[in-house]
């Protein structure tokens, strides 16, 4: 390559986010120059053997998920962008015996709607976006035991939606059925309270029910910014409310120097007095304050989060007075016939909270487990009553059904200030409930 001396070798610190040298830090911007053009060469290389296999292939360069510049601007030189990210990962690295003893490892136990600017998925996958590069999320997960993990799929398939990512897996996913296993960390077919989020939070993703931003904000980089500060870049870690706001992706420029998006008219959505951020399309609203997320679009409602307060909450088409037994709760309506709430005629009502093994123990400060538990899964029911604007044209049902989708029980309702209104209670046995026109 013609450089002289050392190669630098390089450590990820996870406290400032940046490469740091730890040997011939004499060489380092040479070293991360020379590395960033053989990683970016190597890329290519493979892309043009893999056309020669096929055409249709696509090809991506890496799924670190770390916000090293070099890394990301390599990567948008491919066909898409991958990126991975964790939310209380249990720390492996702070127990004896590593994954071998991972159910019982350390953890942080706390919820994203209540610090989404500390390592958030959201805040986390948003370094990887390029601008015209599709970009998917091949893993994520919010991990189990963490006691707020059910905000997780609500959480992506919102935020997934305004950032206008083009696929998102949660990770993993066994043969095992729903309850012939103790619940794990990873595994979402093990874990029940995750499944009937993931099936609301398909839906709204995979149908278009949320709208992308309107509003893109670029983070240009020249070549000169990516080479320097340990390959970091400060932008967004000095904004981190803006993917809760707006699109955000990264632009770079060679040896242009471009200067980045004028904020003005976004910082507003920002209210740190009144610990809320609302996206600029006005479909979600996050009071990180109290731990809340509120959807709001024409086909797609619901709330997430601390809602168990004996209060009634609600969006534009839906009410809910969740009982102080569910402290950690979602309850979300979806147009089945991708029509408006107010003129669907099938709807699906999800009413989901806490889920534990049976025999599962925490520590003294809940930051690990003292026993990981074992079969039969417990379920928190969602005891609430609930009011969903519906089509006063029509006349209405509302039945619990079980996992398979068979009716298990009608539920009693009233019409009321042109609500639908009936009550959801732990006797139902099911979070999933089907309003339907008769």
């Amino acid at each position: 390559w013609g450089g002289k001396g050392q190669i630098t070798r390089f450590k990820f610190d996870w406290d400032t986010q940046k490469l740091l040298p730890i040997t011939n830090p004499e060489n380092a911007e040479a070293s991360l120059r020379f590395l960033l053009e053989t990683q970016t060469k190597s890329d290519q290389e493979m892309k043009s053997f893999l056309a020669k296999l096929s055409p249709h292939a696509l090809l991506t360069g890496s799924n670190m998920g770390l916000p090293v510049l070099g890394n990301v601007k390599s990567d948008s030189t491919m066909d898409f962008m991958d990126t991975h990210a964790y939310w209380d990962h249990p720390q492996i690295w702070n127990i004896e015996g590593g994954w071998q003893n991972v159910d019982r490892a350390p953890m942080n136990n706390n919820s994203q709607l209540l610090s989404p600017f500390q390592g958030s998925l959201l805040f986390n996958l948003s370094h990887a976006p390029v601008e015209g590069k599709p970009l998917i999320v091949t893993e994520w997960n919010d991990c189990a035991p963490n006691e707020y993990r059910i905000e997780g799929p609500i959480l992506m398939a919102a935020y997934g939606s305004l950032q206008d990512w083009d696929g998102m897996l949660q990770f993993d996913f066994g043969p095992a059925l729903i309850g012939s296993e103790k619940m794990t960390n990873f595994a979402i077919n093990s874990r029940p309270e995750n499944m009937p989020l993931y099936i609301a939070g398909g839906l709204m993703f995979r149908l278009g029910y949320l709208k992308p931003a309107a509003v893109t904000v670029v983070e240009p980089l020249s070549d000169e910014a990516v080479l320097a500060n340990g390959m970091k870049s400060d932008w967004l870690f000095g904004h981190p409310w803006l993917p809760y706001v707006a699109k955000v992706v990264k632009r770079f420029t060679g040896k242009k120097e471009e200067a980045p998006t004028d904020l003005a008219g976004l910082e507003k959505r920002n209210s740190p007095t009144e610990s809320r951020v609302d996206s600029s399309t006005g479909e979600e609203a996050l009071d990180y304050g109290k731990g809340i997320l509120k959807i709001d679009s024409p086909k797609a409602q619901g709330l997430v989060g601390n809602i168990g307060n004996g209060q009634t909450l609600g969006t534009s088409g839906l009410w809910v007075e969740a009982a102080p037994r569910n402290p950690w709760a979602a309850v979300l309506v979806i147009s089945l016939d991708a029509k408006p709430l107010d003129q669907s005629s099938r709807l699906l009502l999800v009413a989901q909270a806490r889920a534990e093994n049976s025999g599962q123990v925490y520590n003294a400060s809940r930051k690990a487990l003292k026993d990981a538990g074992h079969i039969p899964i417990l379920m928190q029911g969602v005891q609430a009553v609930v009011s969903v604007v519906v089509d006063p044209k029509q006349k209405f049902k509302v039945t619990a059904l079980d996992e398979t989708g068979a009716a298990l029980k009608t539920l009693k309702t009233t019409l009321e200030h042109g609500g639908l209104k009936f009550t959801v209670s732990p006797g139902d046995h099911s979070p999933y409930y089907l309003i339907e026109a008769k």
